[in-house]
């Protein structure tokens, strides 16, 4: 061996021996706040600055053990520091109190809307811990446009008095502040507005780990379309400033969140790439400390990289499954620093934009930036362009420790038979196992004859028409939790029916109120595969739609609005999903399988036309539907939900009457019960089992 090689042999063990027993100080500290040192503060250890409730630590609020045997360098000593909300807010057509131009944590601002307005979102919203509101500030409207007043956000301007259907406003934000999401909105053909809603931030607030997890839920895009395969990409971040604790926390969500999934996607891929300076492909499910060593001494920071490697893998796939239907690619994105070296992130999302097969579906990318670093106006481009966030931040990286897939047990909408007469998903596709939890089969005598929804533990939703009148209540039951309705049932999935209720005014010829209640004898176990739908005119839906302060009514009657057009009336375009066992295509036997179609409302005057030609006369509690490619609801659909997505919750909107003839066919159109309309009647049966105020 060369005398040179021996040399550098030598120091490179000396090297490794110092780097082993080297430990920092335990002599940091933080005015007003507490340090948290870890056991061994050795290489790669993390040190975080804790500060009293309503403060942070600046300028950052963790440091990693370097290999000299200090804490990572800071621009200038750590403090704790007050946060701030932003302000000034304006409340156009009304006035708020108090009126400053920030506010303090705690801080609570009231409003009140002039005479011949009404106030939209909550009557008040405080200033959280986080640097942010409790919610968006209230609109005082007076109705009558085709959007909704999309209100000023808290510390910013907007431009545009007019919300008809196509019509634009501009958002700015004042000086230090950051706007959060589009600067430009659009009114859109359905009545919503177009993007997410913005919001000006002050450039250290953070979003909650629970906020994130009400927004990141890989297991709901898994849902969207469980056939599909589904190809996730973590690309995280590693670095000096990084350090290997904060790099284990991350990989932890990485293997975490990825896992979630399985149940829910035909065929998961899962790839792990890790960046600084450089960008490496990792084995996702072999990865240990020696995969991103060698990226812990560095400090740049070359995201464009680490985004061509995903390209190029989105490219080979492509390639390889020219006969399958295109992957949907989600790419996740963890990160402490600002892009400082390399291609522009932007034009690689641009070009990856390009490349994607119709990337509004098949492309969601997902951005997570941790700490004071992260430059949050860069990484804002980088996340999807929804109306949702996709673009969070956190203070830390025991954040994402605290990003969980959860939901409470009971939250609605959330996702983990007669021959004869017009019973009739047509043209639909097979459901996945939690897909439709709320789903459930009416049976007779232990025969299938019906759909049916649960919206509590006690009670189920279906058709008036699927019941036969004056029957004892101990000839139907339930069944619950399966998506195969033969093979999955079994004694356990099956409740017995105590009592069921039919609308008084049912008319069994005309279809008219078209609806019925069936009340369990036992209680159902909520789970992953049974939860309850959301339904309109409930409390629950106070908490998810920004609603007007009216009576329960007057809220009922602008839910049956915003959410079905008024049964078509209004010129806004309503889609969902529609789901059931009737029959598909061209079989003659009923499905097995539990199928799903998307479908729209039509116009009022359309169904008029539909109505009179089968001499079925179109009541007010009624509306009708169809999907563009021929989906339709189908015989012993009847009873069944179809939903519309709003606010991440589900809500049931329709339950399927009938159609325009017994037999399934391209052109049939299929007949609704409008549920917002018949929301009085299932309040006065229902009663205090369900929470309408």
């Amino acid at each position: 061996m060369a005398v040179t090689e021996l040399v550098i042999l030598v120091l490179v063990l000396m090297l490794a021996l110092v780097s082993a027993d080297t430990e920092c100080p335990k002599n940091v500290q933080i005015p007003r706040g507490v340090v948290l040192f870890p056991d061994k503060c050795w290489l790669g250890s993390v040190l975080r600055y804790s500060c009293p409730p309503g403060t942070r630590a600046t300028p950052v609020s963790w440091r990693v053990c370097g290999p000299d045997g200090s804490w990572s360098a800071i621009r200038r000593p750590a403090a704790c520091v007050s946060y701030y909300c932003s302000g000034p807010i304006t409340l156009e057509n009304g006035w708020l109190a108090p009126r400053q131009t920030r506010y303090r944590v705690g801080d609570v601002v009231r409003f009140h809307c002039q005479p011949g307005y009404l106030l939209y979102g909550p009557r008040n919203i405080t200033c959280l811990s986080t640097g942010k509101w409790s919610a968006p500030p209230a609109v005082c409207d007076s109705g009558g446009s085709a959007c909704e007043n999309p209100g000023v956000p808290a510390g910013g301007l907007r431009v545009g008095d007019h919300f008809g259907r196509h019509r634009q406003v501009r958002y700015t934000c004042y000086n230090g502040l950051l706007m959060r999401g589009p600067k430009l909105r659009t009114c859109l053909q359905d009545g919503s507005w177009s993007g997410m809603q913005p919001v000006c931030e002050g450039p250290h607030a953070y979003d909650g780990p629970h906020v994130i997890a009400e927004y990141f839920s890989l297991s709901e895009q898994a849902l969207l379309n469980p056939e599909q395969d589904l190809h996730l990409y973590f690309i995280i971040k590693a670095s000096r400033s990084v350090g290997a604790e904060n790099m284990e926390t991350a990989l932890d969500f990485m293997s975490r969140h990825s896992s979630q999934v399985v149940d829910f996607s035909r065929k998961r891929k899962a790839e792990l790439i890790i960046f600084g300076e450089s960008a490496r492909r990792v084995k996702y499910d072999e990865v240990d400390h020696r995969d991103y060593e060698k990226f812990l001494n560095g400090s740049a920071v070359n995201t464009g990289a680490a985004l061509q490697l995903v390209l190029s893998l989105i490219e080979t796939n492509l390639n390889v499954s020219t006969r399958e239907p295109p992957a949907k690619n989600i790419l996740i994105l963890i990160t402490d620093g600002r892009h400082n070296m390399g291609s522009s992130p932007s034009s690689v999302i641009h070009k990856m934009t390009n490349t994607v097969p119709k990337p509004d579906a098949n492309l969601e990318i997902f951005v997570i930036g941790i700490g004071g670093a992260a430059e949050r106006d860069s990484l804002d481009t980088i996340a999807s362009q929804r109306a949702e966030p996709r673009a969070f931040y956190l203070p830390d990286y025991d954040g994402l420790s605290q990003i969980e897939d959860k939901v409470p047990e009971d939250a609605c909408g959330v996702r983990g038979h007669r021959e004869s007469g017009f019973e009739r998903v047509f043209r639909g596709r097979n459901s996945a196992d939690h897909q439709w939890p709320w789903q459930a089969a009416v049976l007779y005598n232990g025969l299938f004859i019906a759909g049916g929804s649960i919206i509590s533990r006690q009670w189920v939703l279906t058709a008036a028409h699927v019941l036969f009148g004056g029957e004892h209540p101990g000839n139907f039951s339930v069944l619950t939790g399966v998506r195969h309705r033969t093979r999955d049932k079994s004694p356990v999935g099956i409740m017995k029916v105590e009592k069921y209720f039919i609308h008084q005014d049912f008319s069994e010829t005309q279809f008219r109120n078209d609806i019925a209640l069936l009340r369990l004898e036992e209680k159902l176990d909520f789970s992953s595969k049974i939860r309850p739908v959301c339904l309109p005119c409930t409390a629950a839906l106070s908490h998810i739609l920004p609603l007007p302060s009216q009576n329960w009514t007057s809220r009922c009657l602008y839910q049956d609005l915003i959410l079905t057009g008024r049964g078509g009336e209004d010129q806004r375009t309503v889609s969902g999903v529609v789901t059931g066992w009737g029959l598909s295509g061209k079989k003659h036997i009923l499905e097995t399988n539990l199928k799903h179609g998307n479908i729209l409302i039509k116009q009022r005057q359309q169904c008029r036309k539909e109505s009179e030609a089968i001499k079925v006369p179109l009541t007010e509690e009624k509306f009708c539907a169809r999907g563009d490619d021929g989906v339709d609801a189908c015989k012993a659909d009847s009873g069944g939900p179809f939903v519309i997505k709003r606010s991440r919750r589900w809500i049931q909107i329709g339950i399927v009457s009938y159609g325009t003839s017994s037999v399934c066919q391209n052109g049939t159109m299929g007949f609704y019960a409008n549920v917002a309309k018949l929301m009085p009647w299932i309040r006065e049966i229902v009663g205090q089992d369900m929470r309408f105020t």
